[in-house]
């Protein structure tokens, strides 16, 4: 994408001051010397419509100029343009060889932050007017009554956002910075921060949007939205210097199927297609579904990430059927689930979810329940099928009497292939695994086979459950690490590689294919003894298949913690 132009919008002004006795009421200002601002404005159109060829704006009735001096907001002006003007009062407390500070700040009010000398302006809403934010210094030290000159210089960049087919309906772009930040102790530092959305100004074209955009780092793939709409499209947009003018350097493509779910938007259940991108806060309680047989990007997606929606009985992303969920790189992406006993992420009975990692598998996913149910997988409530872990940077956490990764009720297989996974069961829920079972939790748990054959793998048990393997009183299939750096920690009284507390599981088999497996046992919570668990093998009353490490069949492994590097 190209540099931008410069965005040379400058204005000269010219203060006349005169000593009254009128209050400034829109600005904390300290006692002192009250003088009386005039400024003369040259004029160059109007800044609800901005010249698009010159970038050179003017003002309208009543904004707002801030004066600062000696490290303080001193006062505001009021712009009259009948007058041609700005006027005011402002309060001098001490008189020196200071410079006067002026800042144009959007055109609106801004809001003083607490009791310090920081003031901010949200710019989020450019529909009406450009919320042009400049700054300038007097032409001399302050002296008293007299004439001040300034030149205003922009804090912000003018650009362009082209429509491939042209739309009347209002388009907002989102990962921008949406609210800039002044303060008078550290005059002429303008901070941007609250990346958000931006709405751009209409304007009399239905191909070119106009936007005020605020310093900040190139964003690729920033989101859009069009009209009312939850669909948008992505555009990139480069890196936005102070005074930049940016024409023609963005085209919305929206000639085509939009492809990006913006979920801050959506206000009814929805299903995600095939190929659509996820991202943004979910603002309403709605089930958030995958379409069978779909596969769906998460680019930075907050659904019920605080737990406050439990009254919808379903997981934080339903898939309904087979679906294979990215996650796209640099994003960090946070999904829980709604009603107590629903996962974070449920895949059906006889189905298999897929996640995998972005090309630089940076992109980062946190699961949990809102209790009773698996970060990933299935819940007290529903069973759930098949999980396979390709890659990412994933973190999923279990609720009481369910796995990280896997079941509560019960689950089918467990693959992991590749990626940076930290799993940690609830209360008596393995890591990766089976949750709780047992007649007093009124069904049984389990899981089938866990095979983990790369990746950085990290699973915690809860309470009477195994790191890897099955929950207290649950059963789970065959235990297979052929690959990766794995470690495992039991719950109390359970094995860091195979059963929990009065359960069971398949065969275990560590190969020579491993960069290195650690097993530690849980912690003698029933003073049962803990050379009756093992940390791979059976945990107490437990039982396991038969072990095999490194083609050699071992046993169960008392020490704890064990380490086995090929």
């Amino acid at each position: 994408m190209k540099k931008s132009a410069i965005f040379a919008a400058a204005f000269v002004l010219t203060l006349g001051l005169a000593q009254c006795k009128k209050e400034q009421p829109n600005a904390q200002i300290t006692e002192g010397e009250t003088v009386h601002i005039t400024v003369n404005v040259n004029n160059n159109g109007s800044r609800a419509d901005v010249n698009t060829s010159t970038g050179h704006i003017t003002f309208n009735d009543n904004d707002k100029l801030y004066v600062g001096y000696n490290n303080a907001c001193v006062g505001t002006l009021d712009y009259s343009t009948s007058a041609n003007k700005f006027s005011g009062d402002i309060t001098i407390s001490q008189s020196g060889s200071q410079r006067l500070h002026f800042y144009y700040l959007g055109g609106g009010t801004a809001n003083q932050v607490g009791e310090t000398q920081q003031y901010t302006v949200d710019i989020s809403n450019q529909s009406e007017n450009y919320p042009v934010i400049s700054y300038g210094t007097s032409n001399v030290d302050y002296t008293g009554t007299g004439t001040y000159s300034t030149t205003l210089l922009n804090k912000c960049a003018l650009v362009k956002f082209t429509l491939a087919s042209g739309t009347t309906d209002a388009v907002a772009v989102g990962g921008m910075m949406t609210k800039a930040t002044i303060d008078f102790a550290n005059p002429g530092v303008v901070t941007p921060s609250a990346a958000g959305e931006i709405t751009l100004h209409t304007g009399a074209s239905n191909t070119e949007k106009w936007a005020i955009l605020l310093s900040q780092s190139a964003v690729d793939n920033a989101p859009v939205a069009i009209g009312n709409a939850f669909l948008g499209y992505t555009v990139g947009v480069p890196a936005i210097e102070d005074n930049d003018f940016a024409p023609n350097i963005n085209t919305i493509d929206n000639s085509g199927t939009a492809n990006v779910v913006i979920l801050n938007r959506l206000t009814n259940n929805y299903t995600a297609t095939n190929d659509q991108v996820l991202t943004g806060t979910l603002a309403n309680n709605v089930k958030i579904s995958i379409a069978a047989d779909a596969t769906v990007t998460l680019g930075g997606v907050s659904i019920n990430a605080n737990g406050a929606w439990t009254s919808g009985n379903y997981a934080g992303i339903t898939c309904e059927g087979n679906a294979t969920i990215i996650l796209k790189d640099g994003t960090t992406n946070t999904v829980k689930g709604f009603y107590q006993g629903y996962p974070g992420i449920h895949v059906p009975e006889g189905s298999t979810l897929t996640i995998k990692g972005g090309a630089a598998g940076t992109g980062k996913l946190t699961a949990s329940s809102n209790d009773y149910g698996a970060g990933i997988g299935g819940g007290g409530r529903i069973a759930c099928g098949n999980i396979e872990i390709q890659g990412g940077d994933i973190t999923a956490t279990g609720g009481q009497d369910a796995a990280g990764i896997g079941g509560a009720k019960s689950c089918g297989t467990i693959t992991i292939s590749g990626g940076t996974i930290k799993a940690t069961g609830g209360g008596r829920g393995a890591g990766i695994g089976s949750g709780a079972g047992g007649e007093d939790q009124g069904s049984s748990s389990s899981c089938g086979a866990i095979t983990i054959s790369g990746g950085t793998v990290t699973a915690n048990g809860g309470l009477g459950a195994s790191g890897i393997g099955s929950g207290a009183f649950g059963q789970c299939g065959n235990i297979t690490i052929s690959g990766g750096t794995v470690t495992a920690t039991g719950g109390a009284d359970a094995a860091g590689i195979g059963s929990g507390f009065y359960a069971s599981c398949g065969y275990i088999t560590i190969t020579n294919g491993v960069t290195q497996v650690t097993a530690t046992k849980g912690v003698d919570l029933e003073e049962v003894g803990s050379e009756y668990y093992y940390s791979i093998g059976a945990g107490f009353e437990g039982s396991c298949g038969t072990v095999t490490i490194g083609g050699v069949e071992t046993g169960f492994i008392t020490q704890s913690p064990y380490t086995y590097v090929p």
